[in-house]
Order: C-alpha cells, then sequence, then structure tokens
C-alpha cells in the first residue's frame, strides 16, 4: 500500500534526520527519477538521504 508524503510525515522524518537531508526541489527529484532501463520516469516525492543505521531503522518504524 501507498500512501502519500504529507506534511506531518516530512516533518517527523525532519526530526529524524534533519531537514537538511530531505530534497523536494524539482532538479533533485528529477536526477532521482531514473535508472538505466530506457527512457522511463518516475519521480519520487521526496528524498530522505539517512547517514546512520540508527536513522534508517528509525525511518522503517516510522513508516
Amino acid at each position: 500500500m501507498y500512501n502519500k508524503i504529507t506534511p506531518g510525515i516530512i516533518a517527523k522524518l525532519a526530526a529524524i534526520i534533519g531537514s537538511e537531508n530531505i530534497l523536494s526541489d524539482t532538479e533533485s527529484l528529477h536526477l532521482h527519477s531514473k535508472d538505466e532501463t530506457e527512457d522511463l520516469s518516475f519521480p519520487p516525492e521526496i528524498i530522505v538521504k539517512p547517514a546512520t543505521a540508527e536513522e534508517v531503522s528509525a525511518i522503517f518504524k516510522l513508516a
């Protein structure tokens, strides 16, 4: 199941990893919207950049 990213979820993520580690600008979303397959593009709603295993664990617990 997939839920939309809400401002509340972004605030909780920011509390875990810091707002500087959450990207939502158009350029970053575009850069992370593709892999090496064909010309398909699926931009994410946000990008999170955890720095530690503890942050990753906290993000999974939030999910």
